[in-house]
């Protein structure tokens, strides 16, 4: 019976341990390699999971290489959520989203990511302007194909 509440007790503090976001980058990137991107993103509360996206749809670039950990594991409102928090992080930091994307269909997804995503008509004023402003500044070569394919996506929306 010991054994039992202990192991009981064990679970109760792992899936309690990171319910909150961490505060900074490097305290997410921990928790994700040491308990997993799957169960990291578990832990979350639909609403801790929104606060950790609005790290992303700024653009931060600390914030940002955890995107593909995430991407890898997130499906239904979880890839939908981080597929629009990387189109809102576009205008901020091209170079870093587009770096993260992939050129197969998917959360991170060039066609879908710079498709405008966005849900109920939550596209911010002004937005394919700056997006295609700020991707067409993207001189990198190794991202020339996807700086491509991403400006088209633009082009494409209205």
């Amino acid at each position: 019976m010991k054994r039992i509440i202990l192991t009981i007790a064990s679970a109760i503090l792992v899936s309690t341990a990171f319910a909150e976001v961490p505060k900074t980058a490097a305290e997410a990137a921990a928790v994700i390699q040491q308990r997993g991107a799957a169960a990291f993103l578990a832990a979350l509360s639909p609403a801790k999971v929104d606060q950790l996206y609005e790290r992303f749809d700024n653009g931060e670039a600390e914030w940002l290489p955890l995107v593909p950990k995430l991407a890898a594991v997130a499906d239904g409102a979880n890839a939908e959520g981080l597929t629009i928090s990387v189109a809102f992080a576009l205008p901020n930091n091209p170079t870093t989203v587009l770096s993260s994307l992939t050129e197969k269909d998917g959360v991170l997804g060039v066609a879908r990511v710079c498709s405008m995503p966005f849900i109920e008509d939550a596209v911010p004023p002004g937005y394919r302007d700056k997006a295609l402003a700020a991707v067409r500044k993207v001189a990198e070569p190794r991202l020339r194909s996807t700086r491509t394919l991403c400006l088209q996506a633009l082009k494409r929306t209205r």
